[in-house]
């Protein structure tokens, strides 16, 4: 596509080009900041990743943007607003340490290979959670304190 002509031929009809980078400037910066975030987009699914780089190669590249593809980007841009508060940003790291002295306490125990694999895997799964969510579910926090009452009957007898 041309960018210097402002109107393209389309079956006979001339049609005005749209210019993303006008009408959706706020949307692209935005999208490009949460992009080059590198500790956000490590905790993202590769395939939302994805999603999120493709719309704003779409962004940048004048292709029309739907209304449920503006409503993705921009709920993409709210999250990461929520994602970098202060206040969550606590949240999480408190959440985080607590996981990883879970994990020690684990270690600690003596468990079997298999059982220890078993709750390795659990609580690396919740920290997954904690990373791209925030929180975790009431089960998963019901569950955490059980493990942390039960290692530390285990390594504090």
């Amino acid at each position: 596509m041309d960018s210097q002509r402002p109107y393209r031929l389309v079956m006979k009809k001339l049609v005005k080009l749209i210019d993303n980078k006008k009408t959706y400037n706020k949307e692209i910066k935005s999208l490009r900041k949460l992009l080059d975030d590198g500790e956000y987009t490590r905790v993202l699914p590769s395939g939302y990743h994805h999603f999120l780089s493709e719309m704003h190669r779409k962004l940048v590249g004048n292709v029309r943007i739907t209304p449920k593809m503006l409503s993705a980007v921009e709920q993409a841009i709210e999250s990461y607003g929520n994602y970098n508060s202060p206040e969550d940003k606590i949240k999480r790291d408190t959440m985080l340490a607590k996981i990883t002295k879970l994990k020690y306490l684990l270690a600690q125990c003596g468990y079997t290979r298999q059982y220890e694999a078993e709750k390795m895997e659990f609580l690396d799964s919740i920290t997954g959670r904690v990373h791209s969510r925030g929180k975790l579910t009431p089960k998963q926090a019901k569950y955490a304190n059980q493990l942390f009452k039960q290692f530390s009957k285990r390594v504090l007898p």
